[in-house]
C-alpha cells in the first residue's frame, strides 16, 4: 500500500489481493509510514491490539465500561481476567507475529461491550452508534467481501 499509494486496494506483487481483510494493512501501513521499514513497525498494530484487548477486559470485568453499575464480577476480576488473558500462549503468540488474530480479538472483544452495556439499562442512541462503529470494524477485520484478484 505504501509502495503503489492505493490505501483502498490491497496488492501482492502486482496484482489485486482481496484474499483477507484490509484492516491489517491499513493499521501496519500507518507505522510503516511513520517509523520507517522495520519489524517493530510492522508488528506494532497487533501488540497495541493485544494491549487494547487486555484493557477491555480489564475495564469490562471490573464494571468500569458500564457507566453506573458496580462491578458485578466483584474485587480484582478485572485484573485476573487481564493476567489470564496475558498469560495464555495463544494470546502471548497473537500479540507478537503481524497475522489478522490479534486485531480480530480486539474487534470482537470491541462489539461485544455494547451489548454488555445495553443489557446493563443503559439504552440510547449512544450505545447504538458505538455498536454500529464496532461492528464497522469488525467487519474490516474480517468480512472483506471476497473478490476475483484479477487485474
Amino acid at each position: 500500500m505504501l509502495a503503489s499509494g492505493d490505501f483502498l486496494t490491497p496488492h501482492l506483487n502486482g496484482s489485486r489481493y482481496f484474499e483477507k481483510p484490509p484492516l491489517l494493512y491499513w493499521a501496519v501501513a500507518g507505522p510503516l509510514a511513520i517509523l520507517g521499514e522495520n519489524p517493530f513497525a510492522a508488528r506494532l498494530p497487533p501488540r497495541l491490539a493485544t494491549l487494547g484487548t487486555t484493557a477491555l477486559l480489564a475495564l469490562g470485568a471490573a464494571g468500569s465500561l458500564v457507566p453506573g453499575s458496580p462491578a458485578s464480577a466483584g474485587p480484582g476480576a478485572g485484573a485476573w481476567s487481564a493476567l489470564v488473558y496475558l498469560s495464555s500462549a495463544l494470546s502471548f503468540a497473537l500479540g507478537r507475529i503481524n497475522i489478522l488474530d490479534g486485531l480480530l480479538a480486539f474487534t470482537l472483544t470491541l462489539s461485544l461491550f455494547p451489548s454488555g452495556i445495553s443489557c446493563a439499562g443503559e439504552r440510547g442512541a449512544n450505545v447504538r452508534r458505538v455498536a454500529s462503529s464496532c461492528l464497522v470494524f469488525r467487519w474490516a477485520s474480517r468480512c472483506w467481501p471476497r473478490a476475483s484478484s484479477e487485474s
